[in-house]
């Protein structure tokens, strides 16, 4: 694995952490992870080299600099923020997701069409927009599901919602309806790397870690709200 390689798989890293669903409500998670999909459309997630050293942070940030040169990576500095933004592009995410063998965006879009298929438009009832895991895949296949969803969620096309004991639901939005209108094509040739997808682990750890332990950047961010416990009977316009 490469330089840029580990780069782009960092990124994706620090990227799922936000778009996973939220299992376990503790801590300072819910807070960060709204605060993170809030401001990854227009900003990313933030930058960090890796790099221990001088030398170590130049050469990452050649890297970066070529990355986003290649149109692999965007970059965004917010006014008075310090850390830099990054972004994977759709190629860098294509490229990424090989590396590591996850599910590209099109593995996406076959778990996101069984998700309109059990949707009902327009929707009367909670249950008609929210889908239940359970109605998706059995409980030991429940973290397939979600990595198959991971893209579509990353791209806005499906969210995710849990209650407060971490079953987990999803919704088309309307984009991914849209979406779903036309199959995307097949994604490019394998490219996995062992190495890539070990520290992709890693580096998911440790970014789960820090979201649940950071400092949240604004005091008054109420953060992401469980979905109710029981979804059946409620209309669809009382669960947003």
């Amino acid at each position: 694995m490469s330089g840029p390689e580990s780069i782009l798989v960092r990124i994706l890293a620090s990227t799922d952490s936000v778009w996973l669903p939220i299992r376990q409500w503790r801590g300072r998670l819910p807070q960060n992870v709204a605060a993170g999909r809030r401001a990854y459309a227009s900003v990313g997630v933030p930058w960090a080299s890796g790099g221990h050293g001088p030398a170590a942070w130049k050469a990452a940030q050649r890297d970066l600099e070529a990355l986003a040169g290649g149109g692999l990576v965007e970059t965004a500095r917010p006014r008075g923020v310090k850390t830099l933004g990054v972004r994977l592009a759709a190629d860098g995410m294509g490229k990424a997701r090989r590396l590591t063998g996850l599910p590209s965006l099109g593995d996406s879009w076959q778990a996101a069409h069984a998700l309109g298929e059990l949707s009902r438009r327009p929707a009367k009832w909670a249950t008609d927009v929210w889908i239940a895991e359970a109605r998706l895949a059995e409980p030991a296949d429940f973290g397939r599901l979600e990595m198959k969803l991971l893209p579509a969620l990353v791209a806005g096309h499906v969210e995710s919602g849990s209650d407060i004991r971490g079953r987990v639901s999803y919704k088309l939005t309307s984009a991914g309806w849209t979406w779903l209108a036309d199959k995307p094509e097949p994604d490019g040739p394998d490219e996995y790397d062992a190495d890539a997808d070990a520290a992709y682990a890693e580096a998911l750890r440790s970014a789960l870690a820090r979201l649940e332990s950071a400092e949240v950047a604004e005091p008054r961010e109420l953060g992401a709200l469980p979905l109710p416990e029981a979804l059946g009977g409620l209309r669809a316009a009382e669960v947003t």
